[in-house]
């Protein structure tokens, strides 16, 4: 036992010095797994809609109804996770382990915290929820989704949180093995849950909630063994010393960033309906799922470069840092185009999928004409997502927040002028949307870039200098360039 969980911190230094090292190999290779990961996490998705629609139309929507509230501790989970991975790759680029440690203790110790303050919030406001949206009339099964959840929050904050935590040191293979693990547990559960013992919508959220947790004490496992180079103690936890606001000046933005977009989709939708009906609402929803599919490999992308350009970026080497940025903007951009490509070229297929009913194949025309649309502006989304990402490495994630609102305010004042005049003109306002946003968002980028290099390199003579060694050791190993960088920091550069 003491043998494997030696070669296991030996590989997870290994995974360290990578991601440590030459920006471009440690991205493509944590990329991969990434991208396996969020591909069996789509597949997931699609069953456990195919077992739960076989509850009937109402159980149905009472899901629909309930995955707003559901998705509360999924955002305070992700944010713990980006913080998490952005503050820990920071504080291991700057050779800091001890801070790494408590970084990630007090990370473990807030997901549980804020599990049962979301809990609370969630059990007192979701009646009020549930009036607001009008759906009064599938309360029991609003209530029977989201009650296991509010019991056992815990195992899905600190399963989110536990993936930033395992990608912040650079070890994307474990993230990804307990993503993929809890991914297959939810799905083999579902059926025996919902069907087996007679559960119902319960039995599916059981089945979230069992298969988080068993994925978690994986993760955990690796902890307790010391096979991680991060390690956890209660001590560390304890011994805050301000490390808990470095978390949360990136977790606590990124949490409003996602509640800023989930509120703006509820508001939008009272634009599509005055646009179209309710029939908008679908064909707008719709292709939403070729979206996320389209982005996947962007987003992987993303969630590869945060820990590495953070680490770049704690350990004072821009270079390294604009270089890691590069190499994702242009693959990401190319594989989004090629894809969206394919998408708008056999939008009358896409649309088959969802149009084989009879009923359906009415609308099969209107349908393909948005999934070429949706096709148009996908890059430019995919866009605005890596810089809002470029942000989070940088830690800047309160400016990604309040970008996000105002673009936000924009588009739902834009939808509102517009949804007099047709569904049409809603679809023409946010292809227009997504490509207005990437001229806000790469201000921003250039601005927080500027920001960075000053804090990092007050002098320009030493970011000079810095730049010429990492080009000149670019293609050597990740050790070389940081004695190097450890040079110019003796020589005051930095």
């Amino acid at each position: 036992m003491i043998d494997i969980a030696r070669n296991h911190l030996a590989d997870s230094e290994k995974e360290l010095e990578r991601m440590l090292g030459d920006p471009r190999k440690a991205i493509a290779a944590m990329f991969i797994p990434l991208l396996a990961a969020m591909a069996v996490g789509q597949v997931n998705s699609f069953v456990d809609t195919f077992f739960t629609s076989g509850l009937g139309v109402a159980a149905s929507s009472g899901l629909s109804t309930a995955i707003p509230i559901y998705d509360i501790f999924i955002y305070i989970g992700i944010g713990l996770s980006v913080g998490a991975t952005t503050t820990i790759a920071f504080r291991l680029g700057k050779g800091d382990r001890a801070a790494a440690d408590r970084i990630a203790s007090l990370t473990v110790k807030w997901s549980l915290i804020l599990s049962l303050v979301s809990s609370v919030f969630v059990l007192l406001s979701t009646d009020l929820i549930i009036d607001l949206m009008g759906a009064g009339d599938v309360r029991p099964y609003c209530w029977d989704y989201i009650l296991p959840f509010i019991v056992l929050s815990p195992t899905i904050i600190t399963y989110e949180a536990l993936g930033g935590m395992l990608r912040g040191e650079g070890a994307a293979k474990r993230s990804t093995a307990i993503q993929i693990s809890a991914a297959v547990f939810n799905m083999a559960l579902d059926p025996i849950l919902i069907y087996g013992l007679g559960w119902g919508l319960s039995g599916a959220a059981m089945a979230t909630c069992i298969a988080y947790a068993a994925s978690m004490l994986i993760g955990f496992r690796w902890y307790r063994t010391g096979s991680t180079v991060v390690k956890l103690s209660m001590r560390a936890a304890e011994d805050d010393k301000g490390f808990s606001k470095e978390l949360f000046e990136v977790a606590g933005p990124k949490t409003g960033e996602q509640l800023i977009t989930a509120v703006t989709d509820i508001v939008q939708r009272l634009f599509l309906v005055i646009a179209g009906g309710t029939l908008a609402i679908m064909l707008y929803n719709l292709p939403w799922r070729y979206v996320s599919l389209v982005n996947l490999p962007s987003l992987a992308l993303a969630a590869a470069m945060i820990p590495v350009c953070a680490a770049a970026f704690g350990s004072g080497s821009i270079p390294k840092m604009k270089e890691g940025f590069r190499f994702t903007f242009k693959w990401s951009l190319a594989v989004t185009v090629a894809l969206s490509v394919v998408l708008f070229v056999l939008a009358d297929y896409f649309a088959m999928i969802f149009t084989y009913e009879e009923s359906m194949m009415e609308i099969r025309p209107q349908l393909v004409w948005t999934i070429r649309w949706f096709a148009v502006f996908i890059p430019a989304n995919s866009v605005r997502g890596f810089l809002t990402s470029t942000l989070q490495s940088m830690k800047h994630s309160k400016d990604a927040m309040n970008i996000n609102l105002v673009w936000s305010i924009i588009k739902l004042a834009l939808f509102g002028a517009v949804c007099q005049y047709g569904f049409e003109a809603i679809i023409y306002a946010l292809v227009f949307m997504n490509y207005f946003g990437i001229a806000l968002n790469y201000w921003l980028y250039r601005r927080a870039l500027a920001m960075s290099e000053r804090a990092v390199h007050p002098s320009s003579r030493g970011s000079r200098a810095l730049d010429g060694l990492y080009k000149e050791s670019a293609s050597g190993d990740g050790i070389r360039g940081r004695r190097e960088h450890r040079v110019l920091e003796d020589a005051g550069f930095d």
